[in-house]
This record gives C-alpha cells, structure tokens and sequence, in this order.
C-alpha cells in the first residue's frame, strides 16, 4: 500500500501533538514559576525567606507536584502518537483489504 498520500495528514497531526505538548508543558513552567514566587513570598512573611524552608519547600514542590505533571504532559503525548500509529495501521490495514477485494472480484 502507498502510504506517501497519508504523510502531510500523518506530519500535521504529529505537529499539532508537539505544539499541544509544547504548550502544556509551558503551563506547566508557568505554574512551577508562580507557585515559587508564592513559596518565597509566604517564607518571606514567616522571616524565613534565607532559612532552609524556602529550599525544602521547593524540593518538595518538584517532587510531589512538578515532576507528576511533567510526566502527565509526556504520557498525553505518547498516548496521542499511540493512537496515531494504531489508527495508521487500520487503515492501511482497511484500505490494503479493500483492495484485495477490488483484486478478487475483477479476477472473478
């Protein structure tokens, strides 16, 4: 089967999985950026803005909260071209059986 016909349906949606990735994954900066100003801050009221908290607060944070949503935004990706690969294969699958047919009844 030809499949060079799919290819810029094939690219276009590869690039708009990379730019869906791309941008949750600057949300995902963005969050991180704003919940350590929110970090500094609150360890700035309590005078413990030079202290160890701040640092604690901030491991923390990248552990329990930063790291999961990093991998979140890598595993929706992954399962986009997951997808995209098995309905690849169908339909090549589907469009290689029909043409099968087509081949077997003009033999008939």
């Amino acid at each position: 089967m030809n499949t060079e016909a799919l290819e810029p349906y094939l690219s276009q949606y590869r690039t708009a999985l990379e730019e869906q990735r791309n941008a949750a994954q600057a949300n995902v900066e963005q969050q991180k950026r704003l919940d350590y100003t929110q970090l500094m801050s609150a360890a700035n009221k309590a005078g413990v803005m030079f202290g160890n908290l701040p640092e604690r607060a901030k491991t923390q944070y990248v552990a329990n909260t930063y790291l999961p949503n990093l991998a979140n935004v890598q595993s929706t990706y992954q399962t986009g071209l997951q997808k995209l690969r098995k309905n690849t294969l169908d339909y090549a699958n589907n469009i290689k059986s029909i043409e099968e047919a087509i081949a077997d009844l003009n033999a008939a």
